[in-house]
């Protein structure tokens, strides 16, 4: 059946299902975005993470020199007297390390901390630089990419280098009105800076932050950045990092936000020391003035000698309960962030052969913002270990806008051992769109090698698009259901294809992605192993892809300048159909238009869509 469709344009909230054709647009306003907490890093290995920080604001007194009782409040047990708010009156005035001219020399904030990592040699793996705080419309537009970039450098004098957000998560308050501001969390990739810099004294600064007094929700500024690094010297590790911006608020009654950390595999045979799980956290505007925040890890309410049990968010940098001193200004109050790492290997409930461990923020009163998440965890070595390998389709390592990257993912029974149930899993970032068909088993025992179908249930690999994740069953007498047995020294290799569809308007942090494999050795024990792989992301751009001519979509002569639009028509984008009249754009392939992406059928103009058309 054929039938035609003629609109001035389409709306962005609806869905087209056809023979030939997936339209997915979603259009949402709100006054907050909010990023759920999700898994940013994975990995199996001996290594670990680090956070370090500091804020940029501090409690100015009349003449807006430091109060430094009050910076200093919580110095003895967590708790302390005032906050960046104390309704309304708390007057917040810019660090500023770099000097004090005017707004300092070169930044209108700064301050410092030191990145301290174990002897030996440490591979940098992954960087992250974190800022956040409260910006006032009437002084900051954070929409303006001229107020979303941050600068840094090693030591405390010299050039900086200026990095811009790859995503800024916001909570705006009073919309429209003169009071509107933005709480907010920006990040940026700074692996490759921190590779090259290495340890020590690192400055950061000129955040956009407002001073002095927020009422009761309080003015605030501060970073923090995360490592992942690699050392021969350590155990081995289960290492993971997680990070969003979800607020956590009550309202008066009580709130959670669960966590759970699956893959582990504790060892039996030793008992964990205190040091041997590291539970490592950031996160924003918790108030050493106001308690009832709290963090539990098992159900286990988190508290040492600097962050009590019923007020852990309290603007500590504290490290297994001591403060962290290595930091210039040194406040023992930071006025609107947290940065604490948990020595959780006993009492809280991680025992002998655990698999899963979960966190859970919550409060009764205060209110504040979820950051970063880090898990160090005590692991013993799988037998079954995977390997992972990403590229892109014209070979420049940098993933841009819809472009195809290739994932390949290569597995070995390093065992002595048979294994079996042997399963790999995929879970595909909101980044990455997953090309349909590109199911591969490249080599398998006991598998006929070549591509597998998308759905569940008829051969040993499928694509759950409700979760997004790819599963391939492997070894022989694998099936549509179970993971197969791969003899020692057996290996696999699997593949399969995803377009890069950037979340952003602007520089886009690196693609992360994380592969799992699991099985159960001869002994009946459980063995997991993760791996993570990245790829520089583009700049997003705005492209327009006009229908100019008569006749198929796939001919790249009716379209302006002979561009047809990529399958995935990636976020900003268009394609505008203004066919030349009295002709028409037959939709004779497959199109899917990704979130954040504009479809236009201008006035008189003719789309058609072969099969059946459901609105």
């Amino acid at each position: 059946m054929k039938r035609k469709f003629t609109s001035s344009i389409i709306s962005l909230n609806v869905l087209f299902t056809a023979l030939f054709f997936s339209l997915l647009l979603m259009s949402v306003t709100s006054m907050a975005q909010f990023r759920k907490m999700g898994f940013l890093y994975s990995e199996n290995m001996r290594g670990s993470t680090v956070l370090f920080g500091n804020t940029l604001m501090y409690s100015a007194n009349a003449d807006n020199s430091v109060n430094l009782v009050a910076m200093n409040g919580n110095s003895v047990g967590g708790n302390s007297l005032f906050d960046n708010g104390n309704a309304g009156l708390t007057n917040m005035q810019y660090v500023d390390i770099d000097g004090t001219t005017a707004e300092g020399a070169g930044t209108r904030n700064s301050s410092s901390a030191d990145m301290v990592l174990p002897s030996g040699t440490n591979t940098v793996k992954l960087a992250r630089l974190y800022w956040g705080g409260r910006a006032w419309a009437s002084e900051y537009n954070m929409n303006d990419p001229i107020n979303q970039t941050i600068k840094i450098r090693k030591g405390t004098s010299g050039a900086y280098a200026e990095f811009a957000a790859a995503q800024i998560d916001k909570s705006v308050f009073e919309i429209g009105l003169p009071s509107e501001s933005t709480r907010y969390q920006a990040f940026t990739d700074i692996t490759d800076f921190i590779k090259n810099e290495g340890t020590g004294t690192y400055t950061v600064g000129n955040g956009a932050f407002t001073r002095g007094t927020g009422g009761d929700f309080g003015n605030y500024g501060a970073w923090c950045i995360v490592v992942v690094y690699e050392n021969p010297a350590l155990n081995f590790n289960s290492v993971r990092v997680i990070d969003g911006f979800q607020e956590v608020y009550s309202g008066g009654g009580a709130f959670t936000n669960p966590i759970q950390i699956t893959g582990l595999n504790v060892p039996a045979d030793v008992p964990l020391t205190p040091e041997d799980a590291q539970i490592s956290v950031m996160a924003w505007e918790g108030d050493a003035r106001y308690n009832g925040d709290f963090f539990r890890i098992n159900n286990i309410l988190f508290s040492n000698s600097r962050n009590t049990a019923n007020n852990a968010w309290n603007g500590t940098v504290t490290v297994n309960g001591e403060h962290v001193t290595n930091k210039n200004p040194n406040y023992t109050d930071q006025m609107g962030i947290d940065i604490d790492v948990i020595y959780a290997g006993t009492n809280y409930g991680i025992p002998a052969k655990a698999s899963t461990i979960s966190l859970q923020y919550g409060t009764t009163q205060d209110q504040y913002f979820t950051g970063v998440v880090t898990a160090v965890i005590k692991m013993k070595e799988s037998e079954v270990k995977i390997s992972k390998k990403v590229t892109d389709a014209n070979n420049d390592l940098i993933a841009g806008t819809g472009e195809v990257l290739t994932y390949r993912i290569k597995g070995i029974n390093d065992g002595v051992g048979n294994t079996s149930s042997v399963v790999v899993t995929d879970s595909l970032p909101a980044t990455l769109v997953f090309v349909p068909g590109s199911l591969n088993v490249i080599y398998s025992p006991g598998i006929t090698a070549g591509f597998k179908t998308d759905d569940a249930g008829d051969d040993v690999a499928n694509y759950n698009p409700i979760t997004k994740t790819i599963n391939f069953r492997l070894g022989s007498n694998a099936n549509s259901l179970d993971g197969g047995v791969l003899a020692a020294a057996d290996f696999f290799e699997v593949e399969f294809k995803a377009v890069f569809n950037p979340i952003a308007n602007g520089v886009s942090p690196p693609v992360i992605n994380v592969a799992r494999v699991t099985a159960i050795s001869d002994a009946l024990e459980n063995l997991v192993d993760d791996a993570t792989v990245s790829i520089d992301g583009a700049t997003a751009q705005r492209i327009t892809y006009t229908f100019t001519g008569n006749g198929n979509w796939d001919n790249s002569l009716n379209w302006s300048n002979n561009k047809i639009p990529p399958t995935t028509l990636p976020v900003f984008s268009t394609i505008i159909i203004d066919n030349i009249m009295p002709g028409e754009c037959v939709l004779n392939v497959t199109q899917n238009i990704a979130t954040g992406a504009t479809f236009v059928i201008n006035a008189g103009k003719n789309l058609v869509i072969p099969g059946n058309l459901k609105l």
